[in-house]
């Protein structure tokens, strides 16, 4: 008698693309939200922050982040909006308030 073993794979990509620019819109893993993925100057930028805070703040593991291509690091922008509302209560990624 043979015995047939089945092995199923399932994988999961997602691809990035980019205009110019703009800030995508994508999903983050870590929030499970759809959201903008912004450069660490964007994400400084909007949070009125210092490129290096922001890089900071991603070492310490308080912003979602994703890296592609081994140099390029995304920012989920639901997570810089959560910590500058944490932050002061007030300010969102826009900076309204």
């Amino acid at each position: 008698m043979k015995c047939r073993t089945t092995i199923t794979v399932e994988t999961w990509q997602q691809i990035t693309i980019r205009h110019g620019n703009r800030p995508v819109a994508s999903f983050c893993e870590f929030c499970h939200a759809r959201t903008m993925l912004l450069t660490p100057d964007e994400a400084a930028a909007a949070s009125g922050q210092s490129r290096l805070e922001i890089e900071r703040l991603i070492e310490a593991g308080s912003l979602h982040f994703v890296e592609i291509g081994g140099s390029h690091i995304f920012i989920c922008s639901n997570s810089l909006d959560l910590r500058s509302i944490a932050a002061d209560g007030v300010r969102n990624i826009k900076g309204d308030s």
